[in-house]
């Protein structure tokens, strides 16, 4: 876990020394899904981490979450797929831009076929992505690993 501070005093101290080497940054707002996510299993601390910010039109807002809800999370929960987090950001921000959370153990992984593609076979795969992407207007995928000691906690 990443350095709580004690103080709101010393986190603002914090904020200010680390603003002197920041060029930009982004604060966004998302509002979680439970019901739509799988939580990571309990002793589990994966090293990578992707997020998926997947955009869709307004009007096929509803359309995508019942994708996720109907047939995207179930077909995760099936291939026993550890840790799939859901949300949709909010509030001053692209409120069609839903972001999903996945986990890695070793960047490997990335090399391999998708779980879905494992569990439910090539041809099933794609009629769930050909889906999906009917109601999608562009993804992005970014790959990170967590720096628990440049991290913090409040």
């Amino acid at each position: 876990m990443g350095r709580a501070f004690a103080e709101p005093a010393e986190l603002a101290n914090w904020v200010r020394r680390i603003q002197k080497c920041l060029l930009s940054r982004e604060v966004l707002y998302s509002v979680n899904y439970p019901e739509l996510s799988i939580p990571v299993k309990e002793g589990r601390n994966p090293p990578f981490i992707i997020i998926t910010a997947i955009e869709n039109a307004s009007t096929k807002r509803p359309a995508y979450a019942e994708y996720l809800r109907n047939d995207l999370i179930p077909a995760y929960k099936k291939a026993g797929v550890d840790g799939v987090l859901v949300s949709r950001r909010r509030f001053g921000t692209n409120a069609r831009q839903w972001l999903m959370i996945t986990f890695l153990d070793k960047m490997a992984e990335l090399d391999e076929p998708h779980p879905l593609m494992k569990s439910l076979g090539q041809e099933k795969w794609g009629e769930l992505r050909r889906k999906g992407g009917a109601l999608i207007v562009h993804r992005q995928r970014y790959v990170f690993a967590p720096q628990p000691d440049l991290s913090f906690v409040t």
